[in-house]
């Protein structure tokens, strides 16, 4: 695919683990900005880090992302109950979604 420098600004969200690690490795390869958000810092990429469980420090952390065109969900967090585990990852999203737009983010497109 060819380069282009317009493509936007792309917060991948769970940056750290395998599928959002490549996800971050292969928009930056093809000319993107690309920001992560993290428990931990993603190398070579500029990361945000926070618990997305953790709605206030979400949207606080979020300031930084307000030029966010692109949304990449890739964030998980696994537990034996089905049902927890879905009630918890749900929350997740929606305080990646609220931050963002509390901050004035106004993304394109959002992938999960």
């Amino acid at each position: 695919m060819a380069r282009n420098d317009t493509k936007g600004v792309a917060l991948v969200v769970g940056g750290s683990g395998i599928v959002g690690h490549s996800v971050a490795m292969e928009l930056k390869g093809q000319g993107w900005k690309v920001r992560a958000l993290a428990r931990r810092p993603v190398k070579g990429v500029d990361t945000i880090a926070v618990d997305l469980t953790d709605r206030s420090a979400t949207a606080a952390s979020l300031s930084l992302a307000s030029d966010t065109t692109h949304l990449f969900y890739a964030a998980l967090s696994p537990d034996p109950y089905l049902s927890i585990e879905a009630e918890r990852n749900g929350r997740m999203l929606g305080n990646v979604l609220d931050g963002l737009e509390a901050v004035g983010a106004r993304p394109r497109r959002v992938v999960s």
